[in-house]
C-alpha cells in the first residue's frame, strides 16, 4: 500500500514537472521569490509560503530520521520535485491548499512514526485517534496497548492475549462506496463453503450499522466492513457484536475528505 501511494505521488509530480518544463516556467519566479519579498504575478500569500515550508520541513525530517536508508534517496527526489513544481506561478494559487492536503495525508498515512503528537496538535483525524483506548477497552472488554498507526490502519495489541491478533481498524476517509463495492465483489469471487459462519451469515447486509455494512471472513476471523456516507471502515480482531458496537461509535465521527481539490493535482 505504501509503495503504491508513493508511486502515485511520484507520477503526479513527474507530470507536473514535465508540464512546467514545456511551458518554460522558472522556479525562481515562485515560492522562493515570494519568500524573499520579491513581487510575483500570482496571488500567493505569506501564509501559503509558510504552510509549504511547514510541509517540506516535516517531510524532510521524516526522511532523515525515520525512513529506511534504501528509500531516502527516492523520497528526497520526490520532495524536491514537488518543491520545484510549486515554485512556478502556474501552481502558486493552489500551493497553500495543496501543501495543507499534503500535510494532512502525510500524518494520516504515517507508517514510520514520523509525526507523534502532530495529529492531535493540528486536529487531523487518523485511524488511531477516532476512538480512545479507554473507549475501545470498554467495548472489547479487554485491556489494550496503545494503538500503532500503519498508514490508514491502527492496530491495538491485547497484552494479556499475546496469541491473539491485534484489534485492527482501517479507515477510508473517502471513496467509501467504491471500497464497499470492491469488498462485495471480492466476497462473491472468493466465497467458498457454507454461507453461515459462526454467529453471522457471510456477506449478509446488517441493519442499523451506518448506511451499509456486512460481515465476511478474513482468514479464519470475522471482519466487518461498514460505510456511512462516503467514509468506511474495516474492523478485525473482535467478536461480531463488539465490532458492530465499534462501527456504530466510530462512523459518525469520521470527517470525510473535502470533495473539491485543486485542479490538476489529485
Amino acid at each position: 500500500m505504501k509503495k503504491l501511494i508513493r508511486a502515485k505521488i511520484a507520477l503526479i509530480i513527474l507530470v507536473i514537472a514535465s508540464t512546467l518544463a514545456c511551458k518554460n516556467h522558472h522556479p525562481s519566479d515562485g515560492i522562493s521569490a515570494a519568500a524573499a519579498g520579491q513581487p510575483t504575478a500570482s496571488s500567493q500569500t505569506s501564509a501559503d509560503v509558510s504552510v509549504c515550508d511547514d510541509y517540506f520541513r516535516l517531510a524532510s525530517k521524516c526522511i532523515e530520521t525515520k525512513m529506511p536508508e534504501s528509500e531516502r534517496a527516492t523520497e528526497k527526489q520526490n520532495v524536491e520535485m514537488t518543491r520545484k513544481a510549486l515554485e512556478s506561478p502556474a501552481f502558486q494559487t493552489m500551493a497553500g491548499d495543496f501543501c495543507k492536503e499534503k500535510i494532512r495525508n502525510a500524518i494520516r498515512q504515517d507508517s514510520y512514526g514520523c509525526y507523534p503528537g502532530e495529529a492531535a496538535k493540528r486536529g487531523i483525524q487518523t485511524a488511531c485517534n477516532l476512538l480512545t483506548r479507554a473507549e475501545l477497552e470498554q467495548i472489547l472488554q479487554n485491556s489494550l496497548q496503545d494503538g500503532i498507526q500503519d498508514g490508514f490502519v491502527c492496530k491495538y495489541q491485547y497484552p494479556l492475549k499475546t496469541w491473539h491478533e491485534p484489534f485492527r481498524i482501517e479507515v477510508y476517509f473517502k471513496d467509501g462506496h467504491e471500497q464497499m463495492d470492491a469488498s462485495r465483489g471480492a466476497l462473491k469471487l472468493f466465497k467458498k463453503g457454507p454461507n453461515s459462519v459462526g454467529q453471522f451469515v457471510n456477506g449478509e447486509t446488517l441493519k442499523d450499522v451506518g448506511d451499509d455494512a456486512f460481515f465476511t471472513v478474513a482468514g479464519i476471523e470475522p471482519m466487518l466492513a461498514a460505510r456511512q456516507g462516503d467514509v468506511a471502515v474495516d474492523l478485525l480482531g473482535a467478536t461480531p457484536d463488539q465490532m458492530v458496537e465499534v462501527a456504530r461509535k466510530i462512523l459518525p465521527r469520521i470527517q470525510p475528505e473535502p470533495a473539491a481539490k485543486p485542479e490538476g493535482i489529485d
